[in-house]
């Protein structure tokens, strides 16, 4: 009987009273491994580079001094006089990402030219912010680029008064993505990466606007790029611009969705050849001037004319293009201002093919400059060495209506045009 009676008591003990058991769980809790938010550095424009330490309650003041700690930086939003040189990127897979931590605008107001707001590191992302210099009296440089760099990307940043919008330098910069922002009152240049290796770089939905304005200069370049391989534009606008647009001379760049209009200078300048579908090209000057490099293919393209002595398009004199490369235009609308439509260089030896081209002269007997110099009027084109006419290829002759120029006319056309 005494048996029985301990092992019901140890039994009774054995099992954990409702407290006990509360106890219990809530340490298994504990123990358990909980989901926690990514560190990141704070900034904010209240912060201290000096006394800081970069948490929300002490922030630090420029993304410079953030990223030294190589985490996010979050930036309250506010007006920064100060951006400083960020010199620690991040990886591939995890980019040091510059942000706003909440809902506002975060605006780099630089104070003096000589230190624009620096990227010296690659991997970084700038996100939603601003950067100009309009309180300057003298703008200089908004953005830098300096060192070797690769995988820089910008979304929906402006870049404002500035005499350069962005300076690659002179060593290199490779995979650059501007998407969903904009340049605007540049005095000089919106990207500048002439004197650098540049490659891969993607522009997606960016407009550049009042470019070259309060400067005595009028040889503006928008975009120059000496030697920029894979360059890839997809719904760009280029517009309202003083001296020279885009030029690319690196090889075969291509254009889709953009505008280049409102241009007093040279529109767009191809030192290689491309490929443009959907655009809208048309300057005071010339519209597109190209060397035909390894082939150029214009297609479903609208090229005019915004005054009586502009030129919407011109193969480049010094063109050197050999005779396994093609100049082609496809269901493209081209105005002629002058007499002759130069299609090639003395020393050209690329194909001609144009399928779909409407184009309309003004003048009363036009001609060809055909690669080699060879001189055709337009009524022995299809006859002429070099150069292939589709059937359904239209020629008029006379000004052209607006309506005649943005309507398609032609199977297959259809309108590039956005009013």
């Amino acid at each position: 009987m005494r048996t029985a009676w301990g092992a019901l008591l140890l039994i009774l003990c054995s099992v954990p009273t409702p407290a006990l058991a509360a106890q219990e769980l809530a340490s298994v809790r504990v123990t358990a491994s909980a989901p926690t938010a990514e560190p990141a550095t704070w900034i904010a424009p209240y912060g201290s580079d000096t006394t800081g330490n970069g948490t929300e309650r002490r922030p630090f003041y420029t993304p410079g001094r953030a990223a030294q700690l190589g985490r996010p930086i979050l930036a309250l939003p506010g007006r920064y006089t100060e951006f400083g040189t960020i010199t620690q990127g991040g990886t591939a897979r995890t980019p040091l990402v510059l942000r706003p931590a909440t809902t506002g605008t975060v605006v780099f107001a630089l104070q003096d030219a000589a230190q624009p707001a620096t990227v010296a590191a690659s991997h970084v992302e700038l996100r939603d912010i601003t950067i100009h210099g309009r309180e300057l009296a003298t703008p200089g440089t908004c953005l830098r680029v300096a060192g070797n760099i690769e995988d820089l990307s910008l979304a929906r940043t402006r870049i404002d008064h500035c005499r350069v919008g962005l300076d690659a330098g002179t060593t290199s910069l490779t995979h650059f993505t501007l998407e969903d922002s904009s340049m605007s009152d540049i005095q000089e240049r919106a990207i500048d990466c002439g004197r650098a290796t540049c490659s891969h770089h993607r522009l997606n939905r960016v407009v550049f606007e009042h470019l070259g304005y309060d400067t005595a200069s009028t040889t503006t370049k928008i975009l120059y790029s000496a030697s920029s391989r894979d360059s890839r534009w997809r719904d760009v606008t280029v517009r309202d611009s003083i001296g020279d647009g885009v030029r690319f001379d690196g090889p075969a760049p291509s254009i889709a969705n953009s505008q280049f209009i409102q241009i007093d200078g040279t529109a767009l300048t191809l030192g290689r050849g491309g490929y443009i579908t959907k655009t809208d090209i048309a300057a005071l000057q010339t519209g597109l001037a190209a060397q035909i490099g390894d082939g150029l293919v214009i297609e479903r393209s609208l090229l005019r004319r915004l005054s009586t002595s502009s030129t919407p398009f011109l193969v480049l004199p010094s063109d050197q293009s050999s005779p396994t490369s093609s100049l082609v235009f496809a269901y493209s609308r081209l105005e002629v201002s002058n007499e002759t439509l130069t299609l090639g260089g003395p020393r050209s030896r690329h194909a001609v093919v144009w399928n779909g081209l409407v184009a309309w002269f003004h003048h009363p007997s036009p001609v060809l400059l055909l690669p080699g110099g060879q001189r055709v009027s337009v009524e022995d084109s299809d006859r002429a060495n070099g150069i292939t006419h589709e059937d359904d290829s239209q020629l008029f002759f006379g000004e052209a209506s607006q309506a005649e120029l943005f309507s398609p006319l032609f199977s297959g056309g259809e309108t590039t045009h956005n009013a």
